[in-house]
């Protein structure tokens, strides 16, 4: 239920894919669940969080949080959303 990440997170990817994989935990078929939520702890500024073994992709990640912050500061938190969080409806 509960999961504490081994190397700090600096976007939303990262937590949004621990979010899904706790879901998946769950036997949603016997659970009765009233509430879910997700916290985040333990903060640090962007340029202390290093790792001995940093990822290749780190940088593209860091590029791509500022630019989704900045639209969020321009256009509002609804200005950007996951794609699988999209509710279609079905074609008749």
């Amino acid at each position: 239920r509960r999961v504490t990440l081994t190397s700090p997170a600096y976007d939303t990817d990262s937590i949004h894919r621990v979010a899904c994989e706790l879901i998946t935990r769950i036997d949603l078929n016997r659970a009765r669940i009233r509430l879910t939520g997700i916290s985040v702890s333990d903060f640090v500024h962007m340029d202390d969080a290093r790792s001995l073994f940093p990822d290749r992709n780190d940088e593209k990640h860091r590029s791509v949080e500022l630019a989704r912050a900045k639209l969020r500061d321009k256009f509002g938190g609804a200005a950007l959303t996951r794609a699988s969080l999209l509710v279609t409806k079905p074609r008749t």
